[in-house]
């Protein structure tokens, strides 16, 4: 690179740039719901934070404006044989921006994380996994996902909810608690259908790539495995048909297909952006009956009436 761009004599710097991207990129794709395989070539195991949704313009737009001001700058002063400054400061305060963003994400996780905890003691739910991510291209907006059994719960949270205020009745008298709390929707995880195709690779692998945050149930004579993380009921991209299963005198048992068939879905953008947006301000008035922050339910997901314009259609 310093020699095709004519700086030999400066290929150390090159050096340095290059490998901070190299050993940085890894760093930045760790902190998303997927993660990636940092131990490489030692374990495969994908580590991941989970606290920076995959694209999120808070953290993208500063390193931009930093990067484009220093290049505007430095063009500009190569031609009056000048070194800017202002240039270097501004990309180096974008880099700052980005980098405290990054921590003030992961402290916003653990706080939704506690409260989250806190809300499924008080339920009197026992959780296998919590999981704890931002919303689409924001990180006041947070959805929580806890399998628990035979179900999965999923739950928003926005950090500028209003708690909701119970009494409680204590020596010195009544007290108002305003802990916020938070509401799940219960769906069936398809536990059964898991045992049935415990031998299955494609089942496997899934379930072993989601880290647990899978779910099965049987659609249009198929069986769906989907990976739980990325989306919200009933829409996730990693969706896939892996198996056939009709009425039990037809086909008993889940019959694996010769090849898994990705079936996943988009939400509508349309409507999703501003379900986000409303919901990421606090703003529970508008939201379809799906995404409603009622009481702890069992609901079937196809029972789901839609509306027309609702996060929960989805695109065909």
């Amino acid at each position: 690179m310093a020699r095709l761009h004519g700086e030999w004599a400066h290929w150390k710097r090159w050096w340095l740039a290059i490998g901070l991207v190299l050993f940085t990129h890894p760093l930045l794709d760790a902190m998303t719901v997927y993660g990636t395989q940092l131990a490489l070539p030692f374990s495969d195991y994908p580590y991941a934070v989970g606290s920076v949704f995959i694209i999120d313009p808070l953290y993208t737009l500063p390193l931009l404006i930093g990067a484009g001001w220093a290049l505007a700058a430095s063009e500009k002063g190569e031609r009056n044989g000048l070194v800017s400054r202002r240039g270097m400061r501004a990309n180096a305060i974008g880099l700052a921006l980005s980098t405290a963003y990054l921590a003030w994400s992961v402290l916003a996780q653990q706080h939704v994380t506690r409260l989250a905890t806190a809300t499924l003691a008080a339920q009197g739910i026992v959780a296998e996994h919590v999981l704890v991510t931002p919303g689409a291209f924001n990180s006041l907006l947070w959805r929580v996902v806890v399998v628990s059994g035979d179900s999965y719960l999923e739950g928003f949270h926005s950090l500028l909810d209003r708690p909701s205020v119970a009494t409680l009745e204590t020596k010195a008298g009544a007290k108002a608690d305003t802990t916020p709390t938070i509401s799940f929707e219960r769906y069936p995880r398809g536990n059964a259908l898991a045992a049935e195709l415990a031998q299955d690779d494609a089942v496997r692998r899934i379930r072993n790539f989601s880290k647990g945050f899978y779910a099965l149930r049987v659609d249009g004579g198929r069986v769906r495995i989907t990976d739980l993380r990325v989306g919200q009921e009933p829409n996730y991209i990693f969706s896939f048909a892996v198996a056939e299963r009709h009425s039990p005198a037809v086909l008993p048992r889940a019959v694996p297909l010769a090849k898994p068939e990705q079936i996943g879905a988009r939400p509508d953008i349309a409507c999703g952006l501003p379900w986000i947006w409303r919901r990421m301000w606090a703003n529970r008035c508008h939201l379809s009956r799906g995404f409603v922050l009622a009481p702890l339910r069992h609901r079937a997901v196809d029972a789901r009436p839609q509306p027309a314009c609702s996060p929960l259609k989805r695109k065909r």
